[in-house]
């Protein structure tokens, strides 16, 4: 007689085997793992050097030397590991810290920053290593090599700072992060180590952005003054209130733009001196002060500035930042789970510190789970690599350059069109929610709640009573855009609302003289997309895939849910068959 025990085995192995046919969903490898990756038109992917493991910064020598050996810019891993590439392509260890070692399981301490002073031959290295369990320890060491041009080698190495970065207790994710050295200042992001209240507190170095002089002292110029008290660290701060300011670029010691990690949010912000950017906890202060909001979260890991002109970019791209998103592979704060590794370009009109026109994507990734956070703008062009292996010998460093004649096969615009890529790409995320009833600076664009706002709206009298008066308007715009409230009002019922979608979206502010939504610039089939998924109310299984989704954004850890809840319904009847069968053979 068959026992329960070998039922119940049996059961979990068949949901095992379920679940692995249920991992469908992540996109195939290519061949070349480089055409994952969709790049505008014109411009050339080339693989620069290959066999990273979780590269976290490419930093340039300013003027390397002209000899192959030369070092040309250095490149770190995250688990400890300085590397020098040569002129020649050829890789190197430059140095490698002794206490850091790979964990068993990924974990996110490590090399968080790298940053030079070539007139000195030093590197400032920033990284943080295990503390008590739960925790970490930051800590900012200096390496010293040849001036000028560096070496192959770090002759010697030191830890400063102990007293300041060392004596804080961060969690193991929003530690000490990026740096940045223009002359005499040294400029360091800090995590806000899990204490949201150390973010709004400026007298400690939580959630900050720190300045110093390159005595480690208090940089000439920060708005709050020198102390003598030693729980007072307010001297070294130059902007407060951020969670993890991880994604940093300084135009001048006094210029520093930053891309904020919030939780189902993101930010980049040009960080004025004493300035608190608000992060309490939430996420409810980031439309203030911010060029830019990213909902759902795309968590910044870098921030280059490409000046007009570069010989590496198309001739007619107007410069601004370039800023490297992870994506969805750190996962817990997503607001929604389609967020994929991509680089957005940010037009800066830096003379006035704002927004010169529209974000947009400049590099996206369509393939299985991966995430990017080295990026670096090198004399020849984009560089940037893979956060996670490509392959066994792990991940390239690849190279982006305008050349029409060798351009690469996968375009921006051919990764698949979606609505959250849409919403996030013509900043309509910066106003609105996207998920859940709660309005922001404009109302939630959630589809369970959207189509019928709009119904009750846009059938009311009260709504053809606003036509009648903006027919009334004299200025030109509202004269041109009569056909559009015709065309509202000769609709009726459903139809009425993918009518007055499409008007708003093409003409905005047609039917509203009030308004102060900017116009997105929508292709034909992003408009399709967008009117589809704004006006589909989702089913209940449609719903609870979403709510599925929401928790669980990694294909992988769904596939794990899946698995159980499978294991459960067949042990479940596996049960019922096994007393069916004892009753039936009594």
């Amino acid at each position: 007689m068959v026992k329960p025990s070998v039922i119940l085995f049996l059961s979990t192995l068949l949901a095992v085997l379920a679940g692995c046919a249920l991992a469908t969903d992540v996109p195939a490898v290519p061949e070349d793992p480089a055409l994952s990756w969709g790049v505008p038109e014109g411009y050339a992917v080339e693989k620069v050097a290959d066999g990273f493991q979780y590269l976290t910064n490419i930093v340039f020598v300013p003027e390397p030397g002209p000899n192959p050996d030369d070092v040309r810019f250095f490149a770190t891993e995250l688990y400890g590991r300085v590397l020098a590439v040569r002129n020649d392509g050829r890789v190197e260890e430059f140095f490698n810290i002794p206490s850091l070692n790979s964990p068993e399981v990924f974990a996110e301490y490590g090399v968080h920053g790298l940053c030079l002073l070539p007139e000195h031959g030093t590197i400032y290295l920033t990284w943080s290593e295990p503390g008590r369990p739960g925790f970490a320890r930051s800590h900012l060491y200096i390496l010293q090599s040849v001036p000028g041009v560096f070496g192959p080698r770090a002759e010697r190495w030191e830890e400063i700072g102990a007293e300041l970065f060392d004596a804080v207790e961060t969690n193991t994710n929003h530690q000490i992060g990026p740096c940045q050295v223009l002359g005499d200042v040294l400029i360091i992001g800090m995590g806000e180590g899990g204490k949201n209240d150390g973010s709004q507190d400026p007298t400690n170095i939580y959630g900050k952005i720190l300045r110093f002089d390159l005595d480690l002292q208090p940089a000439s110029g920060n708005p709050y003054p020198p102390n003598a008290d030693p729980d007072d660290d307010s001297e070294f701060v130059w902007a407060s209130g951020f969670r993890n300011p991880y994604a940093l670029y300084a135009l001048t010691p006094e210029d520093i733009y930053v891309g904020d990690n919030g939780y189902k949010a993101d930010r980049f912000v040009y960080a004025q001196p004493g300035m608190n950017y608000g992060w309490d906890g939430t996420d409810d202060f980031f439309p203030v002060a911010s060029l830019s909001v990213f909902t759902p979260s795309i968590a910044p890991t870098r921030l280059a500035f490409v000046p007009p002109g570069h010989p590496a970019f198309d001739p007619d791209f107007p410069g601004g930042f370039l800023l490297a998103a992870i994506g969805n592979l750190y996962y817990a704060a997503r607001a929604e789970p389609d967020v994929s590794p991509s680089i957005f370009h940010l037009p800066v009109d830096t003379e006035s510190a704002s927004l010169a026109g529209q974000q947009e994507t400049f590099v996206s990734y369509r393939g299985p789970l991966q995430g990017l956070v080295a990026m670096a703008l090198g004399p020849d062009g984009l560089y940037f690599s893979p956060f996670l292996p490509e392959s066994e010998s792990g991940s390239a460093i690849y190279r982006l350059a305008y050349d029409p004649e060798h351009a690469h096969p996968t375009r921006v615009g051919e990764v698949p069109v979606t609505a959250d890529k849409v919403l996030i790409t013509e900043g309509c995320t910066g106003c609105h929610t996207t998920f859940g009833k709660e309005s922001r600076i404009g109302p939630s664009l959630d589809p369970a709640y959207l189509s019928d706002r709009l119904r009750a709206r846009l059938n009311s009298p009260e709504y053809l009573a606003v036509l009648d008066a903006v027919d009334e308007e004299t200025d030109s715009f509202f004269q041109e855009s009569r056909p559009q409230r015709d065309a509202v009002r000769a609709s009726s019922g459903d139809a009425r609302l993918a009518v007055w979608l499409e008007a708003h979206l093409t003409v905005t502010g047609f039917d509203n003289p009030a308004s102060i939504m900017p116009r997105p610039a929508l292709t034909t089939r992003e408009l399709e997309v967008l009117r589809d998924y704004l006006l589909t109310e989702p089913s209940l299984i449609a719903y609870i895939k979403r709510q599925v989704l929401f928790v669980y954004p990694v294909p992988e850890h769904r596939h794990l849910l899946y698995m159980l809840l499978l294991g459960i319904t067949i042990g479940w009847a596996g049960s019922r068959l096994w007393t069916l069968i004892r009753k039936n053979t009594r």
